[in-house]
């Protein structure tokens, strides 16, 4: 169909005659030039309503690609939202390990340090215990020097006593 006025019979008839193609001539068909003209112009309509279908169909396929690629995108960023919050979760589980790891070998130096102070403790107060020992040994060793150094002098002191009664017992 043409949007000129004419249908595809009129258009050959009058490309044959000298007539005008827009006018077609005042005879029998002159009646029906209104409704042909009706007619093409609901068909200029339809195609009109054709094209912007198209359109829309265009639309609606610029439309459906558009949000494929909005949730092709989506799930690009959901992807990429997950692998950030795996590595942020080994991140922290690892920083948390070697946290773990630095308190344990802390522990371990504490540990180390007490059971140093301990032996040391242990040590001191063993050392302690021997000079005490010491102490108390040699003050018995003294105590007992001191005896027999009394004995001594007490038998000498007898002896010079009982040689002088006995020199006072010759002289008389």
């Amino acid at each position: 169909m043409s949007c000129f006025g004419q249908t595809e019979k009129q258009f050959s008839v009058s490309a044959d005659s000298d007539n005008d193609i827009l006018c077609p001539s005042e005879s029998d068909q002159s009646l029906e030039v209104p409704l042909v003209i009706i007619h093409n112009e609901a068909s200029c309509v339809n195609d009109k309503i054709k094209v912007d279908e198209k359109d829309d169909m265009n639309t609606q396929n610029t439309e459906h690609v558009n949000k494929e690629e909005e949730v092709e995108e989506m799930r690009i960023n959901d992807e990429k939202d997950k692998e950030e919050k795996i590595k942020n979760r080994r991140r922290r589980k690892r920083n948390s390990q070697m946290k773990e790891e630095e308190e344990k070998k802390q522990e371990e130096v504490v540990k180390e340090e007490m059971k140093i102070k301990e032996e040391s403790l242990k040590e001191n107060e063993e050392e302690e215990e021997v000079d005490k020992n010491d102490k108390e040994m040699k003050m018995k060793e003294n105590e007992e020097e001191e005896k027999e150094n009394m004995k001594m002098r007490m038998r000498r002191t007898r002896k010079i006593n009982s040689r002088i009664k006995e020199e006072k017992k010759e002289e008389k």
